[in-house]
C-alpha cells in the first residue's frame, strides 16, 4: 500500500514540475515575441522619426526654392501644401488595394512564419 503512496507522491511531484516547466516555457516564448514586438517597435518609430524629419526639411526647401523661383514665398508654400493634399486624398482612395492589402499579407505571413517556426522547435 506504501508502494502505491509513494508511486502516486511521485507522479504529483512530476507532474507539478511537469506544469511549472510549461509554464516557464510560455513564459519565456510570450517574452520573446514581446521583445520582438518591442524591438520592431523602436526601429519602426526611430525610422518614422528620421523619415518625418528628412520629409519636412525637403518640403521646406522645395517651399523656399519653388517660391523663390515665382518671387512670392506664400506660393511656394502654398504649392507644397497642395501636392501634400494631392498625395492624401490619392492615398485615401487607393488604401484598401495599396495599404490594406499589405499590411493584411504582411500580418498573415508573420503568422504563418510563426507557426513554421514553432513547429520546427517541437521536432
Amino acid at each position: 500500500m506504501e508502494d502505491v503512496k509513494s508511486k502516486i507522491e511521485k507522479l504529483t511531484e512530476h507532474v507539478t514540475e511537469y506544469a511549472e516547466t510549461r509554464w516557464d516555457l510560455a513564459i519565456l516564448y510570450v517574452t520573446e515575441k514581446l521583445s520582438g514586438v518591442i524591438s520592431k517597435l523602436t526601429v519602426f518609430l526611430i525610422l518614422g522619426l528620421m523619415g518625418f524629419f528628412t520629409f519636412f526639411f525637403i518640403s521646406l526647401s522645395a517651399a523656399q526654392w519653388i517660391g523663390s523661383h515665382y518671387h512670392n514665398m506664400a506660393l511656394g508654400h502654398l504649392v507644397v501644401a497642395c501636392v501634400y493634399i494631392l498625395i492624401s486624398v490619392l492615398t485615401y482612395i487607393f488604401r484598401k488595394p495599396l495599404i490594406q492589402s499589405v499590411v493584411i499579407n504582411t500580418i498573415l505571413k508573420n503568422i504563418k512564419d510563426d507557426e513554421n517556426d514553432e513547429s520546427d522547435r517541437q521536432s
